[in-house]
């Protein structure tokens, strides 16, 4: 799994980098393609599709391999009104991602708290090198280093 996100991005950097040179475009401008839905690229929607495939491996790589991300143009609220429709997954299932992380997040921490009980709590420095040199070694998807 994590030779695919590999392959997958590196495959978006090559092509997002070929057709922002192929179409003297920078970063701002590339994003401001990719987000309008009017743009009917071929190359776009290529990137379009690799970035659904990006999001994909990472759930899969959580296992919340379950989850429909109902990708497409939505509207964002953190953006001004007009300049607010991004290619995105739909919110209801954003919530429901930052949901699921935080609880993650929670049980990790939890699991960090019993594996890791001689961690001073008063010296936060103490436990943050004790928690990143011994409980979390393995990296994030427990295979080592990514």
């Amino acid at each position: 799994k994590d030779q695919l996100l590999s392959q997958l991005g590196e495959q978006f950097f090559s092509l997002r980098s070929n057709y922002m040179v192929e179409e003297e475009k920078g970063m701002t401008k590339f994003y401001n393609d990719l987000h309008d839905s009017e743009n009917t690229n071929s190359t776009i929607k290529q990137l379009r599709d690799l970035q659904i495939k990006i999001n994909q491996a990472v759930l899969n790589v959580y296992g919340f391999d379950e989850l429909d991300l109902e990708h497409g143009f939505h509207e964002v609220a953190y953006l001004p009104e007009g300049k607010n429709i991004r290619f995105t997954i739909s919110e209801s299932v954003r919530e429901q991602l930052l949901y699921r992380l935080a609880m993650l997040n929670k049980e990790r921490h939890e699991l960090e708290l019993v594996s890791a009980p001689s961690v001073a709590v008063a010296g936060k420095s103490d436990r943050r090198a004790k928690v990143s040199g011994e409980v979390i070694q393995g990296g994030l998807f427990g295979g080592g280093d990514l």
